[in-house]
């Protein structure tokens, strides 16, 4: 199963590394994790739709309050 996940904070000032920690710990490679600050509305989030535009057929998405949280590849 591929992993592809999503890590951003809402300014600059604020740090990824806890998120990418959790996220490696999980499983996740770095390369397929998306990474970006300043994700201040959904419509602002051009890392994440870049992620959401490269996903392939086939990958299953999980949603927990809105947010795709892990998108796995579901062995079609």
């Amino acid at each position: 199963m591929t992993l592809i996940e999503y890590a951003g904070v809402s300014t600059e000032t604020k740090n990824l590394d806890r998120q990418i920690e959790a996220l490696l710990a999980a499983g996740v490679t770095k390369r397929n994790i998306y990474k970006e600050k300043i994700t201040e509305n959904r419509l602002g989030r051009k890392v994440f739709n870049q992620m959401i535009d490269e996903l392939e057929e086939g990958l299953v998405s999980r949603m927990k309050r809105g947010m795709v949280i892990a998108l796995a590849d579901n062995g079609r």
